[in-house]
């Protein structure tokens, strides 16, 4: 068989010839076969995108989308909805904008500047994790942090 790996490996050379014919395209690029690798859900990856383009980092999308696997499986393999993608994404623009090595970055993450939207994620701002969290990484991303967690109270209404 062919290797999903060597496949997606030619993926930004493709993207590159689309470019040149795009004028005489009409609608969206067609989805590539490196989602099977990043997992990015498809709102996520246009805005994704966007972000990287705002934060001169366009040409980095490939190691984005790379550091957003590693970030997944750093924060636990999350369900990926709208917000939790988002966290995902924000943690992954992060890493590679610190050039961070992801293995260093989940076992020091008190080394790193944190996303605001990654603490709240691992203090519940979201709810639990359906497999639980991972540690002892919540913990050290949690240590000396003071979290507090608005809950409305429960009525009768």
């Amino acid at each position: 068989g062919i290797s999903l790996d060597a496949v997606s490996d030619l993926e930004p050379y493709w993207e590159g010839v689309r470019n040149l014919y795009s004028p005489f395209e009409s609608g969206l690029p067609g989805p590539t076969g490196r989602v099977y690798h990043h997992e990015i859900p498809g709102g996520q990856l246009s805005n994704l995108r966007q972000q990287a383009i705002a934060l001169g980092m366009a040409d980095d999308f490939e190691r984005i989308e790379d550091m957003y696997a590693a970030a997944d499986r750093i924060l636990g393999r999350i369900p990926k909805v709208t917000p939790s993608s988002k966290v995902v994404g924000d943690l992954a623009l992060a890493l590679v904008a610190a050039k961070a090595d992801p293995a260093d970055f989940a076992e020091n993450p008190q080394n790193y500047d944190i996303p605001d939207s990654v603490v709240g994620f691992m203090a519940g701002e979201l709810g639990d994790l359906p497999g639980g969290w991972p540690e002892p990484f919540r913990t050290k991303v949690l240590a000396g942090r003071q979290i507090s967690i608005d809950v409305p109270p429960l009525t009768n209404e």
